[in-house]
């Protein structure tokens, strides 16, 4: 709308401006002369002077009208300026109003594009801090890693250790409380008539006693002993062979309690001789009882033991005399 008023208004102006086209009429032109003895030589009409007045009349009036129309086209010209000039001060205040609009919404926008560039610098910091939080967190597992390998590795070696610890204790527990067969008391009883100890065509009788020492069960699985005398003495290797030997317990396998002991009655597999009259004699024969035990612990563990005892003369007459252990380790021995 305003640039439409602007045009009007500039078109008012161009026409009141334009200049108005002078053309003198024809009535109040002067004459022309017909020759120019007549104009010399000839009295001046009167038609001619009235004519001459009025045309200076007429252009009097035209330079006033020329006048008026110019003073009014200066005063619509004015007019139009004015408006213009108003319609140019409105469009140059609403354009003042518009550049301040934009001022305002440019200065928000720099406000807002700044709000923007510190939250993407805030945003940035957290992605930083959020990377270093990272590879800490990272160093603090590979850290927690290597700190729950070494738990690992030490609790294996504490599980090593408790074993090592168990089996030693096992073994002390073993050495303290395993079982542990012995023979004590062997002794003979008379045979034959008469209250004497060893007669010719009589077998040797007697006991002894077995013993669990120990603190734990014994499983007796092979138990056997002989009689056995001899005028040479002990042989290299115990004479322990299949049927010269007889089973000390009947019922094997046999298990006796820690500290347990139980007496057997033990006999000789063949009678005596002559040699009986010897042993007494204190000549050369001597006469020994021996035997082996194969037993076990808890753990199935089997041990062997063996004994072998001589008889010695009583040192006064009249005595019974004893059985002393030999000291030979191939006869007595504890495994």
């Amino acid at each position: 709308m305003l640039r439409a008023g602007a045009i009007v208004l500039l078109a008012i102006l161009l026409i009141a401006a334009a200049p108005i086209p002078r053309t003198p009429s024809a009535a109040i032109s002067p004459p022309k002369p017909q020759n120019q003895q007549q104009t010399v030589s000839a009295a001046p009409d009167k038609n001619y002077q009235g004519g001459i007045d009025a045309a200076v009349i007429w252009v009097r009036h035209e330079r006033e009208a020329v006048e008026v129309i110019s003073a009014i086209g200066t005063f619509l010209a004015s007019i139009a300026l004015v408006v213009v000039t108003g319609f140019l001060f409105r469009a140059t205040r609403n354009l003042s109003d518009s550049t301040a609009d934009l001022a305002t919404a440019a200065a928000d926008q720099i406000e807002k594009m700044a709000r923007a560039n510190e939250l993407a610098e805030r945003q940035t910091e957290i992605r930083y801090a959020a990377h270093d939080l990272a590879q800490h967190q990272f160093a603090l597992a590979e850290k927690q890693f290597d700190l729950t390998d070494k738990q690992f590795l030490l609790a294996g070696r504490q599980s090593d250790l408790t074993e090592k610890r168990h089996g030693l204790q096992r073994l002390q527990y073993i050495a303290e409380h395993r079982p542990l067969i012995e023979i004590r008391s062997v002794g003979l009883v008379a045979s034959g008539t008469g209250g004497i100890m060893f007669q010719p065509g009589f077998p040797v009788r007697g006991s002894l006693v077995i013993v669990n020492r120990g603190a734990s069960d014994a499983t007796i699985r092979q138990a056997q002993y002989r009689i056995y005398w001899s005028n040479r003495g002990l042989p290299m290797n115990p004479p322990l062979r299949d049927g010269e030997t007889k089973q000390l317990l009947a019922d094997l396998p046999h298990t006796m309690a820690g500290h347990e002991s139980c007496l057997v009655e033990i006999e000789s597999h063949e009678a005596m001789g002559a040699e009986a009259s010897f042993i007494l004699a204190g000549a050369a024969w001597r006469l020994f009882v021996m035997g082996a035990i194969l037993y076990s612990d808890w753990e199935l563990k089997e041990r062997w033991m063996g004994f072998c005892r001589e008889y010695t003369l009583p040192d006064i007459n009249g005595g019974e005399g004893r059985f002393q252990p030999v000291s030979n380790r191939d006869y007595e021995y504890q495994d």
